[in-house]
Formats: structure tokens, sequence, C-alpha cells
């Protein structure tokens, strides 16, 4: 099935779902300006995560808290101090960031807690 959607709403659901836009753009049928035509059907379109999380994932995500909008930030606040000083040393010795918020927030829409770890 072929859709018509704007550049920015295929770029909010790749992100979602934790892919690239170089490994959907094989299902783009056709770009005219901001409108795209994507086959949905393809196998590169982005689908939602099926089947049951990784057991790794599933432990992780047994010691969440309220607070908590996915596994991304409870391993942040399971890291606690030893998080942040790594943080600050990653800093401190390379002049840039580590890339943990990147892979936090990654983590948050891959294994969202809204929807129950299986």
């Amino acid at each position: 099935m072929i859709i018509e959607c704007r550049r920015h709403h295929l770029l909010e659901r790749i992100r979602e779902r934790g892919v690239t836009w170089s490994s959907v753009a094989p299902a783009i049928v056709s770009i005219d300006g901001d409108r795209l035509r994507v086959d949905v059907d393809h196998p590169a379109y982005p689908r939602r995560r099926v089947g049951p999380w990784p057991r790794r994932i599933r432990l992780v995500a047994r010691l969440r808290t309220s607070a908590d909008r996915g596994v991304g930030d409870t391993l942040e606040r399971l890291a606690g101090g030893f998080g942040r000083a790594f943080k600050r040393m990653h800093r401190l010795i390379f002049g840039r960031a580590c890339g943990c918020e990147a892979r936090r927030d990654q983590l948050n829409r891959t294994y969202p807690y809204q929807e129950q770890p299986a």
C-alpha cells in the first residue's frame, strides 16, 4: 500500500522506531518537495517492535519507577553517581559529550513504559 505523507511525519516515525533515514529510503517511492509517497509494505518501512522485549531489557524494566519514561531513564537512574562521574571525566578527557543522553533517548523510544514489558 502506498501512502502520502510529509517529510517531517516520516522523520518523526523514523525517530520513534529507532531507525535511520538511509535504512528507510528504499521504501520511498517518490519525493515531491515536502511530500513523500511511501510503500508501507516494503521491508525497509519502519515497523513497530513486535514480540517480547529481550531478557536483559525486561530485567531492567522490573526496576522502573513511576517517574521513568522508558528503559533509558531507568538505566540512567541506576547508574547514579557513577554515571555522572563518567560523563564529567569523558568531557574532561575528550572535550565532548559521551553520548549518554542520545542512548538514553533511543532506549526510551525503543522500550517505552506505556506498553507493558512482555
